[in-house]
């Protein structure tokens, strides 16, 4: 994988997290208390969130943060926060911030952490295991926001490693039988193998198109140690979004 599409795999596992975090006000509360205490010279410790609110720097992946289900999703929720306070004058703006129900407030408070949380693909070297850990408690669920397409994924890895997928999540014979397609032709065959509908588009088994609707390349995934590897997950639509999300994501 080269350190390009890693930074690019990273962004958008990041914008993922982003969208479950910014609707799970009490992870988000977790991880930001946790992220200021840490912080202190009593417990100095890397914090999975930087509490000086500098927002992650993605600009360089952002042809591949437009148009997703994720963007949709911090969309939809950003047009319900309260935000008519911010226009007023000091103190005004605080007093009034301060007046809304805390409904309103626990709202701002996930928002405004997704904001300024890291970034990391899961095998990073150094990563956070913290991170990791908001991650799964927010049920951030890659799969089901990004699939790999020729764009994004396979027209950026060798040949070798699509053939190599493909035998592992499909079948050997699949691949083999595919082994001398040109490598455009290839990725957006595999585009198509590798999301909802694979048995029906390419006629591969309804096994292998579960596997292959759920498969994400290694580190992307935010999962415990127990579950099962990637590429053999069972539970192709998990209902872990909250009903208005889900709805904008569909």
């Amino acid at each position: 994988m080269s350190n390009s599409l890693s930074a690019d795999l990273s962004a958008i596992r990041h914008q993922n997290l982003q969208a479950h975090l910014a609707s799970d006000y009490k992870t988000a509360f977790d991880a930001m208390l946790y992220s200021m205490i840490v912080r202190l010279p009593i417990a100095y410790a890397a914090a999975p969130i930087d509490i000086s609110m500098r927002q992650a720097e993605v600009f360089k992946s952002r042809e591949y943060l437009e148009d997703t289900v994720a963007v949709a999703m911090l969309e939809e929720i950003k047009s319900t926060l309260d935000l008519s306070w911010i226009s007023l004058e000091s103190p005004q703006d605080f007093i009034t911030m301060s007046a809304l129900p805390m409904e309103k407030k626990q709202a701002l408070f996930a928002w405004a952490t997704v904001q300024a949380v890291q970034q990391q693909l899961a095998n990073d070297d150094h990563s956070s295991p913290v991170l990791e850990e908001i991650g799964r408690r927010c049920s951030t669920d890659v799969a089901y926001c990004w699939r790999p397409d020729a764009k994004n994924y396979w027209s950026r890895v060798p040949k070798k490693h699509a053939l190599s997928i493909a035998a592992e999540v499909i079948g050997q014979k699949w691949a083999d039988e595919r082994r001398d397609f040109k490598k455009d032709a290839l990725a957006a065959l595999m585009e198509t193998a590798f999301r909802e509908g694979a048995d029906e588009r390419v006629g591969i088994d309804p096994e292998s198109a579960k596997r292959t609707a759920r498969w994400l390349p290694e580190g992307m995934a935010f999962e415990s140690s127990d579950e099962q590897p990637q590429g053999v997950v069972e539970n192709p639509e998990p209902d872990v979004l909250p009903a208005f999300l889900k709805a904008a994501a569909e």
